[in-house]
């Protein structure tokens, strides 16, 4: 099965991580995300951040798994919020119903000023991933 869900992990910050998404995140991508998350999610670290900017897709269950990796994050001690959800993919979460709660609401404005600060890969246009040389495999070879 090809991957079409392409992740960053930016660890740069003491007590926080941001997860970037590229690509389309279904089926097929909810064990990566839900392995990143909990990487990003590790020692000392209060806050993931995961950006969707760079998602072009999203089905029920990506929106699951970001539920559940909130979930999973909570229990740890860490709160995950999302930012950058736009188009098909923020009617997606909206229609769910699970926007507000993802988004976390107030902090979204400080939220995305701060990811303006926030050194990440450029994009290949062509294939909407980041270059290889930013991707982190995270499926185990077949």
């Amino acid at each position: 099965m090809t991957a079409s869900v392409f992740i960053t992990i930016n660890d740069l910050y003491r007590r926080a991580a941001v997860i970037t998404l590229y690509g389309e995140f279904d089926i097929s991508g909810v064990d990566a995300v839900t392995e990143a998350v909990e990487i990003a999610s590790g020692p000392g670290k209060r806050f993931v951040l995961v950006d969707l900017h760079h998602l072009t897709f999203l089905d029920m269950a990506g929106t699951g798994a970001l539920l559940q990796c909130r979930a999973a994050a909570a229990s740890a001690g860490v709160d995950l919020k999302i930012t950058g959800a736009a188009g098909f993919v923020r009617r997606v979460l909206d229609i769910a119903g699970v926007l507000p709660l993802l988004e976390g609401g107030t902090t979204r404005p400080r939220v995305d000023r701060a990811l303006m600060t926030v050194p990440f890969p450029e994009v290949d246009a062509a294939a909407q991933r980041p270059p290889a040389s930013a991707i982190r495999s995270l499926v185990s070879p077949s």
